[in-house]
């Protein structure tokens, strides 16, 4: 079985905002994390992980953020990344 998108939310001691991950593995999302950290704020290298939870994302529901443009996801079959951008996704639904 294709493993599936996740989002791997960590919480760190000390730091309210958590770092979220998308990875397909737990492994794969800790390799992630490790490359991430570096150019974190300095907090969450010199902190550990005290929390980690697993989201699976939602068709149509779960949204994100990156580079200040709103995604919803709509699943591996409908988008290569199965994100598509907010604005198409609402107009798409408008057909």
């Amino acid at each position: 079985m294709e493993d599936k998108i996740k989002l791997y939310k960590y919480r760190f001691l000390g730091i309210k905002k958590a770092v979220i991950i998308q990875a397909r593995n737990r492994d794969q999302a800790r390799v992630y994390l490790d490359e991430l950290l570096p150019s974190l704020d300095a907090a969450y290298m010199n902190s550990k992980v005290v929390g980690e939870s697993v989201i699976v994302p939602l068709r149509g529901v779960s949204k994100k953020t990156e580079n200040k443009i709103s995604y919803i996801f709509v699943g591996e079959d409908k988008s290569e990344t199965g994100w598509m951008r907010e604005d198409d996704y609402r107009a798409a639904l408008k057909k």
